[in-house]
């Protein structure tokens, strides 16, 4: 026959079950919460966030002060719009919509022509990206020649299409804007 345990000996390993039962019941808790943070700050923006009016998803991307100032034509302005409309009516067709390829929302005619006319569209290319387009972002090196990379620094190392956008208004008000005056002061009659 087997022996009792001694209902002192039984004490003690319950004792000991319970103290396991309750340190693997903290540890869940913990790893749990852990996992539940660690979720909840990627999916949570930053206080600093603001909303993009395009997509109406949260962007903590922070644009330089406007400092520049360029007198822009209002038949110019007039065109850019009409483009810019042609664009925005591209960009709403379902395939570019669900599309992950940030070039297929600038691939469309209007931004062709945008992109052609160089240096011209430029100031209102950056203030609709100012005005959360970033899609837009991808368009001003074709149109100026120029390349933002020095710009990096100030938004983050993540090229994504909201950083270059802002590494594009940096380049603006650093050295975009001084360019566009001398070009516009160039080919004025």
């Amino acid at each position: 026959m087997p022996k009792q345990p001694s209902p002192a000996n039984q004490r003690a390993r319950n004792g000991r079950s319970i103290v396991i039962a309750l340190w693997i019941c903290g540890l869940l808790l913990f790893l749990f919460f852990d996992f539940m943070s660690l979720l909840n700050s990627r999916t949570q923006p930053p206080p600093y966030a603001t909303n993009s009016p395009i997509d109406d998803e949260p962007t903590s991307i922070q644009y330089p002060k406007a400092t520049c100032e360029v007198d822009l034509s209002e038949s110019e302005r007039a065109i850019f719009d009409q483009l810019h409309s042609a664009y925005v009516q591209h960009r709403s067709q379902l395939e570019i919509m669900i599309s992950s390829n940030t070039a297929d929302y600038v691939d469309c005619v209007a931004i062709d022509t945008i992109v052609a006319d160089g240096i011209r569209f430029v100031p209102f290319v950056i203030e609709k990206i100012r005005a959360g387009d970033h899609f837009l972002g991808e368009i001003v090196g074709d149109m100026t020649g120029d390349r933002c990379n020095s710009y990096t620094d100030d938004v983050g190392s993540s090229l994504g299409s909201q950083s270059r956008a802002a590494a594009w208004v940096w380049w603006w008000e650093d050295v975009g804007c001084e360019r566009y005056q001398m070009w516009r002061a160039a080919t004025s009659p």
